[in-house]
């Protein structure tokens, strides 16, 4: 006899929809909260939404429904896209309750208005919902936190940027949703060149945007459906490699396999670092100190070192770059194993053929005057032979320009030997990539050093037995001495790097970048009508290479002293620095110099930096005050008296 089944009765089950709702203010990714007032969880903080209104209601239209009821949204500006299903048994009180939600992005939010069944609506930091220090209903923190991973992963592949800003917007705008949605900061001129670099995401706007007292801002309009290839890819916030790679890191690259082994073996702690287009790195430590290099293999020829000194330079912003390799020899008095630091290089191959022969049209580079005289430092103290093998003969290490070409030369009898013999006769060797490398650094303005080995003589006695034996040898040597200099680079760096901060008694301190220091003082000058001596002090403390520029409507009556060395240590007090840069921004705003808007912008980042300055022994407050400062800086950038504080002010907060 056929049994009949026992028949079936689906579950009950109620579909809702709930909404991630993301807008940066104040340069703060923030989400839109609301407070229950209905049973379960009455009173505390949930995602926005609710159930279907009726049978025949849409999914996506309840959506639609819930952003024109929480928070007034629509419109072709509203990025909207479905986030997942959440339905685990048990997440809702009631009874079994699916949600669909969806993630909402859109730039400047208004203040929200509490829909029917909401005691209120509110705008809340993302990075407190995802910490637990604000509090949701139900399984909305594991919402909101599958929604800002959504939004920070398509940032790295997709346009998606563009639906936090107007339709028009400037590079440090992008930038700083990039900043605020990964939560890391961002080296603004590597920024710039990459997002600049992806095809068909950004087009130049034909409008401009005038600040308060300075010149039109450039705009530009985003595809959020274009494909960003290369993507720009997010740093690790928690790998200081990647966030803070440019405080204090060398890039070294070499052209054989040989010499690259000759530097990596005295660097630790090595880690692969991929570019986008696949070309490899190793990032390390010298050890026993603080210096990082960034290690690459570049390729025989001036044009390939320069396509990829010119990519590490763009990928790693260093304070220096180093072509590190072997070298032939010129002139005689030139020792196998010796040490070439070139002092200028040329590229010898240019010039016009004509009836009466070649003429040549030189073109050089000069290594920077601050490397140069570091260089001769190093070679003075003698530290460096420390890297040198055990029981090796001590090389010399000799200054002088080197020529760089795309011949392997090995005559000294040739029509091309006698060429650079007479128009280049005060070369000390030759190669073939230091052109290359000079060139990048040129057009990104990044110091750069070549250093060389002397393997051959370039006389016609190079052997493939020859280069066996003096090839490691003076890879060595000039490994040695670059990974020495690299070191002093850094170690100077960190020593001056510092800002000093303002004295009392009316001093006040103009912070610049890293180098030798300048202090500019004027003593004895009347400053009241009543004619009483007061003594004025300015001290203008300039760490760069570059030059100083002082610009003063009247001065009389005073002496000024310019002096070079150390700049005195003065303990760091950022929490002072913080309030006399509120007190300044007040002063700029009362003067018309910032905007209403500008200034709320600009105070919400200094409460963000004053509240992270407190846990700044912690990577993630240091990170967070530093995130707060670049917002600041951008929010202010036409101001320079502003910028100028702000940016010392980072200088001292990455030094901490």
């Amino acid at each position: 006899m056929l049994m009949l089944e026992d028949p079936w009765t689906p579950p009950a089950v109620l579909l809702a929809v709930d909404l991630v709702i993301l807008t940066l203010r104040a340069s703060v990714l923030h989400i839109l909260l609301v407070e229950r007032n209905v049973e379960p969880f009455h009173g505390a903080l949930a995602l926005p939404g609710g159930f279907l209104s009726h049978d025949a209601e849409g999914i996506l239209a309840a959506a639609h429904r819930e952003l024109n009821e929480e928070a007034s949204l629509g419109g072709s500006r509203l990025h909207l896209e479905q986030l997942g299903t959440y339905g685990a048994p048990g997440r809702d009180p009631r009874g079994r309750v699916v949600s669909v939600a969806y993630l909402a992005i859109a730039p400047g939010l208004p203040e929200p208005v509490p829909g029917t069944d909401a005691a209120g609506a509110f705008w809340r930091p993302v990075d407190r919902v995802l910490t637990g220090r604000t509090r949701l209903a139900f399984d909305h923190r594991e919402i909101v936190a599958d929604g800002v991973e959504r939004a920070r992963a398509k940032l790295e592949h997709t346009g998606l940027a563009a639906a936090f800003c107007d339709e028009t917007f400037t590079i440090s705008e992008l930038q700083a949703v990039y900043e605020a949605v990964w939560g890391v900061a961002l080296d603004q001129r590597n920024f710039s060149r990459k997002v600049q670099a992806v095809p068909d995401f950004l087009s130049v706007a034909d409008v401009s945007r005038r600040a308060t007292g300075g010149r039109p801002a450039r705009l530009f309009r985003a595809d959020q459906r274009a494909p960003l290839y290369p993507p720009i890819v997010r740093p690790d916030p928690t790998n200081r490699e990647e966030t803070e790679l440019t405080d204090d890191t060398v890039v070294i690259l070499t052209a054989l396999n040989l010499e690259y082994a000759a530097v990596r073996v005295r660097l630790t702690d090595l880690k692969p670092y991929r570019h986008p287009h696949g070309t490899r790195f190793e990032i390390g430590t010298v050890p026993g100190s603080r210096c990082r290099v960034v290690l690459g293999l570049a390729a025989r020829g001036n044009q390939a070192t320069a396509a990829l000194a010119e990519r590490a330079i763009e990928e790693f912003s260093p304070a220096a770059l180093l072509f590190v390799g072997v070298a032939g020899a010129l002139w005689d008095g030139i020792a196998l194993g010796d040490v070439v630091v070139a002092t200028k290089v040329y590229t010898y191959q240019g010039g016009t053929s004509e009836d009466d022969g070649l003429k040549s049209r030189p073109v050089s580079w000069e290594i920077p005057h601050e490397i140069a005289q570091l260089a001769a430092h190093v070679e003075r103290t003698g530290g460096w032979t420390a890297g040198l093998p055990t029981g090796a003969l001590v090389p010399a290490v000799r200054f002088g320009p080197i020529a760089a070409g795309e011949i392997v030369q090995n005559s000294r009898s040739s029509r091309e030997a006698k060429y650079i013999r007479e128009r280049y006769n005060d070369a000390l060797a030759i190669e073939m990539e230091g052109a290359g490398a000079a060139q990048a650094g040129h057009l990104s303005g990044t110091p750069v050093a070549v250093i060389r080995g002397i393997s051959d003589m370039a006389d016609g006695t190079k052997t493939s037995d020859g280069d066996g034996s003096w090839q490691p040898t003076a890879a060595a040597n000039a490994a040695a001495f670059a990974v020495g200099l690299a070191q002093e680079l850094m170690a100077e760096r960190l020593q001056t790097g510092r800002p000093a901060q303002g004295e009392a008694d009316g001093k006040s301190t103009v912070r610049g970048g890293r180098g030798a220091d300048a202090a500019m003082q004027s003593e004895g000058g009347s400053d009241d009508a009543g004619g009483g001596a007061k003594v004025r002090t300015v001290a203008f403390h300039n760490h760069g290479a570059g030059q100083i520029g002082f610009q003063a409507g009247q001065v009389s009556g005073g002496t000024f002293r310019i002096g070079f060395g150390p700049e005195p240590t003065v303990p760091v007090d950022l929490s002072a620095d913080l309030a006399a840069l509120r007190d300044l921004l007040g002063q700029q705003r009362s003067a018309g110099e910032i905007d209403e808007t500008t200034y709320e912008a600009a105070q919400a980042e200094l409460a963000i930096a004053s509240e992270a300055l407190a846990e700044a022994a912690t990577p993630e407050g240091r990170n967070t005050f530093i995130l707060a400062l670049k917002r600041l800086r951008g929010l202010i950038a036409d101001v320079a008296d502003l910028a100028t504080r702000v940016a010392a002010m980072l200088v001292t907060a990455k030094a901490l």
